[in-house]
């Protein structure tokens, strides 16, 4: 799969309000798999902690000075209707907090739709570096399946990765954006 070239956006007040929007938006998936059962998913919708140490199976899709999404290109899984279920991983340089506990890395587990761009969070893992999870929700991809399409805040980190991921997918035309 032919990885993305990226340009750094310059810092502006765009790019930051972007960021904040994308925090915005992980935070809405985060709550919204919490509301979900809180059984774990099966082991097979676990990545295998091998993925976590093999930078090359995972293509920047999304690059900001704090923020990287990368895109597990081994995980890749077309659904029937259209949507693919991916595995994202976030990792910021500045750690966040989420019930009071630091985290830098988070993994996501979604289906996107590209066309309309859209997604469903499957279950959000946070982490400190490479240590145990620090929090995690969600439940399994049929649960998520029958939840509404939700829709990128434009601008946001999540849209730019799901854009970019289609992409790489086939699955948005290369000059729309």
């Amino acid at each position: 799969m032919k990885k993305p070239a990226f340009n750094k956006p310059s810092h502006s007040r765009q790019s930051t309000r972007a960021l904040l929007l994308s925090c915005t938006a992980l935070w809405f998936a985060f709550v919204t798999a919490c509301n979900r059962s809180k059984e774990p998913s099966p082991a097979a919708e676990t990545p295998p902690q091998a993925a976590f140490g093999s930078p090359e199976n995972w293509a920047t899709v999304f690059f900001h000075t704090d923020l990287t999404v990368t895109l597990d290109t081994t995980r890749v899984e077309p659904m029937p209707d259209g949507s693919y279920l991916l595995w994202f991983q976030k990792t910021w340089v500045t750690p966040r907090k989420a019930q009071s506990r630091p985290f830098n890395r988070e993994l996501i587990h979604a289906l996107v739709r590209c066309k309309p761009l859209a997604f469903k969070t499957v279950g959000v893992t946070l982490f400190y570096d490479e240590g145990p999870p620090v929090a995690e929700a969600g439940g399994s991809v049929s649960e998520a399946a029958k939840e509404e399409w939700k829709t990128p805040i434009p601008g946001s980190a999540d849209e730019g990765s799901f854009q970019q991921a289609c992409m790489n997918l086939g699955g948005l035309d290369q000059g729309k954006k």
